[in-house]
Formats: structure tokens, sequence, C-alpha cells
């Protein structure tokens, strides 16, 4: 089990093991405060196990967002040219348009 927790931490990183680590510490005081009673080696384990997971997935959840966020971003701005380039299409079509009939005399 303290090889699973090692690869855990590994794959993790130290500053999610810390925040973990108080994660655990907090559920560890809470069921103190509710049962009364300390909770045993395993059960301190499996918290900090759950906590650990828990930082992971809110990680590559905010990640994912910021990927998604980067990504309309980038989407917004290549439409905003577009339509700034299209709209001075226009308006060049309908100058010469116009330049055209004034040519003509018409």
């Amino acid at each position: 089990m303290l090889e699973i927790v090692k690869e855990i931490l590994k794959w993790v990183g130290i500053g999610n093991a810390i925040i973990a680590f108080v994660l655990t510490f907090a559920i560890w005081m809470l069921f103190y405060y509710i049962r009364n009673s300390l909770l045993d080696s395993r059960e301190i384990l499996g918290a900090f196990i759950c906590s650990l997971l828990l930082i992971v997935i809110i990680r590559i959840a905010f990640h994912t967002a910021k990927k998604i966020k980067e990504k309309y971003n980038r989407l917004y701005r290549k439409l905003k040219i577009k339509y700034f380039l299209l709209k001075n299409y226009i308006i060049y079509i309908v100058m010469s348009i116009l330049n055209y009939k004034d040519a003509k005399g018409k």
C-alpha cells in the first residue's frame, strides 16, 4: 500500500501532496469530532489517497477549462478578423460599384 502512495506522490507532485495532507488532517479531525475516536492507519491512508485523487480531478478540470477558454479566445479572434476583412471587402465592392456607375455616368 505504501508503494502505491509513493507512485501517486511521484505522479501528483509535492504541492498537491501537501494540500492532500492538509485535507487528510481536516478529515481526521472531523471524524474525531464526530465519532470521538481517532481513525486507524488504513482509514487515514484511504482519506489521504481520496484527497490526492480529489485534487488531481480538480486540477485536471481547471486545466481542461483553461484549454477550452484559450481555444475559444483563438476562435473568437479568428472570427473577428474574418468579419473585419469581410466587412472591408463588402465596402470595397460597394465602392467599386458606385465608382463604376459614376464612371459610366449613370
